[in-house]
């Protein structure tokens, strides 16, 4: 078919364009292609950059992409200088892929959008379905990024490839997934001479600290991790007390990966792909009642990273001491008095409020662990359990209060009985 004869696609919520590939990918049995994508929609600016590129590359004749879209792709190069050396190409990109938020966007522009794309058409297909990705993280192995992506598609997941720590990272704060595949040799950075375990476990670690939601025991976001050598194989067993939910071992079997991945969604609460845009459900407290308190203390931009239960909280420095402050008096006993927490003797007193809000993402609307004795003194309730909490991150902050609270912390974990 030339490419008139094609049958247009239209592509909502298109992702960072899987089900539009698997349109584009379709051959009759003479090897003909069917269908061409003439516009997706993406709102998510993550996911439009790789549809962005992914419509450039279609621009070519297979096999003719030039050697700067992989340059592109590595990180070698950027966007900017790729389309200004192929202005035209860059051109019809664009126009297929469009960065818009539907509901958001004046109807009459989406409306005038695809009139323009579809070219006077008659027939044509629209596609779209609810924002479900999985995430597959590789180092720089081309060919191992491509069948990942390839097993994926063919189940129905939208895919983002990345090549390093550093850029896993970022596409964690900018998009949603639910499913990631982690190689466990994979560089830090995507200019790097070579991977190593370690960036793997950390990112595993880092993926925890900021998705640590599960239902039960499965975790809401699964982490399958690759393991490519037989000297990786003990590290591959140490990760999943890390919190990988399963190992996919090299060399790859399409079956494998196709199992793995039904069965981790499956596991963590959703048969099929229609629940991955659902909120994770609310799981705070431990079979025995207890709710956990942890602080890894790491800093993302300005505040804190503190867990309850299984679910990460991100708190400002002010919060962190009201916290830490109810902490400290919840290990010898008793509570602390909103004069010790800054506040006026004869005035109520917000910072405890405003903590409670902070808090009620990862507790939900029917838990409070601060108890209040309505004379001033708050203490965190009996069930509250302290995790392990990072004394050095705590005291790398800077903050004078927060250093000596972390101190009198550290002795009171010091003391603990061994387990």
């Amino acid at each position: 078919m030339g490419e008139q004869e094609l049958v247009p696609v239209i592509d909502l919520f298109a992702g960072p364009g899987g089900l539009g590939e698997g349109f584009t990918a379709l051959q009759t049995s003479d090897s003909r292609s069917c269908f061409k994508v003439r516009l997706s929609i993406e709102k998510d600016a993550h996911a439009h950059q790789t549809l962005l590129l992914r419509a450039f590359y279609r621009q070519f004749s297979p096999g003719r992409a030039p050697g700067l879209y992989y340059e592109v792709l590595r990180g070698t190069s950027d966007v900017e200088a790729l389309f200004k050396k192929f202005p035209e190409h860059a051109e019809k990109a664009t126009n297929e892929a469009w960065h818009a938020e539907l509901g958001v966007t004046e109807h009459d522009d989406v409306r005038a959008r695809i009139k323009t794309a579809l070219k006077g058409s008659g027939e044509w297909v629209l596609i779209g379905g609810p924002p479900c990705q999985a995430y597959s993280i590789v180092e720089d192995d081309q060919a191992t990024a491509e069948d990942l992506v390839e097993v994926l598609r063919s189940l129905g997941c939208d895919c983002v490839a990345v090549p390093s720590y550093q850029e896993a990272l970022q596409a964690l704060q900018q998009t949603s997934f639910c499913l990631i595949l982690l190689d466990l040799q994979i560089k830090h950075a995507s200019d790097a001479i070579k991977g190593h375990v370690e960036h793997g476990k950390a990112l595993l670690r880092e993926i925890r600290q900021m998705h640590g939601d599960h239902s039960g025991l499965p975790y809401w976001l699964p982490v399958l991790v690759v393991s490519g050598f037989a000297s990786e194989v003990p590290a591959a067993v140490e990760v999943m007390k890390d919190g990988a939910s399963d190992v996919i071992q090299k060399p790859l079997s399409s079956q494998e990966i196709s199992d793995k991945v039904r069965r981790a969604l499956e596991a963590s609460g959703r048969l099929t792909h229609d629940r991955c845009n659902e909120k994770p459900p609310q799981q705070v407290a431990t079979p025995n009642g207890e709710v956990v308190v942890s602080i890894p203390g790491d800093r993302v931009r300005r505040r804190t990273r503190v867990m309850i239960g299984r679910t990460g909280l991100n708190l400002t420095d002010s919060l962190l001491r009201l916290l830490l402050h109810l902490i400290v008096a919840h290990g010898d006993g008793g509570g602390v008095h909103k004069t010790d927490l800054g506040a006026n003797a004869e005035q109520g007193f917000k910072g405890i409020s405003n903590l409670r809000n902070e808090l009620k993402p990862a507790l939900g609307p029917d838990v409070d662990i601060i108890a209040n004795d309505y004379h001033g003194t708050y203490s965190l309730t009996a069930g509250v359990k302290i995790g392990s909490c990072d004394i050095q991150k705590l005291r790398a902050i800077g903050d004078a209060t927060i250093s000596e609270l972390a101190d009198r912390l550290a002795k009171q974990l010091e003391a603990r009985p061994k387990v």
